[in-house]
């Protein structure tokens, strides 16, 4: 349900607040950080730079929703962790949107796989999914617009 309302001998039509021609959905999706609900999946083993990178980039931090870092090294494995056992705990304390999942000794595929069992659990609507010693730059108010494209 909308109205019409004339502005300058224009006329424009109105919902909730939002003025629904180009220019205001433009200027809607510019100035709200997201639309969507986006989850952010990380791969993680004992990677502390990668995954500080990741999670002081304010631009990717206030984009997502939820972080899932799923955590442990592969099956098979015998790397020694170098970080502190709590870590990982700490960081969740500085964090709200962090969850850890513990999946040590598991094969690769139950890791990534579980990126997508959690997404749907939580309803997102996008997932980005990396590891920890990749990097993920974006620009929130173009890569949104890029989202809606998407959807459309």
């Amino acid at each position: 349900m909308f109205t019409v309302t004339r502005i300058n001998d224009s006329l424009l039509p109105f919902g909730i607040g939002i003025g629904l021609n180009t220019k205001d959905l433009l200027s809607q999706s510019l100035t709200s950080v997201n639309s969507f609900k986006v989850g952010l999946g990380i791969n993680y083993w004992d990677d502390v730079e990668g995954l500080l990178r990741i999670l002081v980039n304010d631009d990717v931090y206030d984009f997502v929703d939820k972080i899932f870092v799923i955590d442990g090294r592969y099956q098979g494995r015998k790397d020694t962790a170098q970080c502190h056992p709590t870590y990982l705990e700490d960081l969740k304390g500085i964090y709200d949107k962090l969850e850890i999942f513990d999946m040590n000794d598991r094969l690769q595929i139950d890791k990534r796989n579980l990126y997508w069992e959690l997404a749907e659990i939580n309803e997102m609507d996008y997932m980005i999914v990396l590891d920890s010693d990749e990097y993920l730059e974006i620009d929130p108010k173009q890569f949104n617009l890029s989202l809606r494209n998407i959807k459309d």
